[in-house]
């Protein structure tokens, strides 16, 4: 009877009930592996940053909605004009006045989307703004001399989705990831104290490039029952880089404690 094919070199003497290493089979997932404490650090940093992305750009949605559907149309009347340092060149600064139900408010209104000077913004100048009617009046400009055109707004959102969209994906399966764990942890409990070892057969074998040189072996086995249950496992084997691999049909052992927690040594 052929030799059986072992995946792990670490089991070599295997024997059954004795500590496992971790391994990772795609049947079952990671097994007996604690979970990092940089997963931990990675998933709240996706955490934090979905949150505070999807709160700011749905903020900014809403403001936008709530200025274009509720706002009113105001003219305000540039006062004075300094420039300040931006993050790459000075901007200018306006203040400005609005008057609205015969009361005028002071405001002023930094023009981080426009470069310019302030003798682009003389004394005097009207522009177009909407406000809000609340108890504290809230005004923004929106000349497009002054404000974002829609065109640029759009430049925004074609950047900011997406990262938002990658940041909460990653926060969902990442956190799935580690609440998954505990039930993977379950499995390896089972296999240290149930575990029994089958012979198995490797139905398809082929080797791959990643970081190193991995052997990806598709196979099957029989279970004390009659059932025929298949799993799909790889494992970085560089010493195989330039060997032939075993052909289809070559025996393996399988350790298997349920249909939910067996991998191929």
């Amino acid at each position: 009877m052929p030799t059986p094919f072992i995946l792990d070199p670490y089991y070599n003497n295997f024997q059954p009930q004795s500590q496992m290493t971790p391994f990772k089979a795609k049947t079952i997932g990671y097994i007996g592996n604690p979970v990092p404490w940089q997963l931990w650090g990675l998933a709240l940093f996706y955490i934090f940053m979905g949150a505070l992305m999807t709160l700011g750009i749905g903020y900014w949605l809403f403001r936008e909605y709530q200025f274009h559907q509720s706002g009113h149309d105001l003219m305000v009347t540039v006062g004075s004009c300094e420039m300040v340092s931006g993050p790459k060149v000075a901007i200018p600064e306006l203040a400005y006045t609005y008057t609205i139900a015969g009361k005028t408010y002071p405001s002023r209104s930094s023009l981080q989307s426009k470069q310019g000077h302030c003798s682009d913004y003389p004394i005097g100048m009207e522009l177009k703004a909407r406000y809000l009617d609340t108890i504290s009046p809230e005004v923004v400009v929106t000349d497009e001399r002054v404000a974002q055109t829609t065109a640029e707004k759009i430049g925004v959102m074609v950047i900011a989705i997406p990262v938002m969209l990658f940041c909460d994906a990653g926060a969902v399966l990442l956190t799935l990831s580690i609440i998954y764990h505990p039930i993977n942890k379950r499995r390896y409990e089972r296999l240290l104290k149930h575990g029994l070892l089958l012979e198995g057969e490797i139905v398809q074998i082929r080797g791959h490039r990643k970081s190193g040189y991995f052997v990806t072996v598709r196979y099957r086995f029989c279970v004390p029952d009659d059932r025929v249950l298949w799993g799909k496992q790889s494992h970085e084997r560089e010493d195989l880089r330039k060997q032939e691999l075993p052909p289809p049909g070559t025996p393996v052992k399988v350790y298997y404690a349920d249909q939910h927690a067996y991998v191929m040594l």
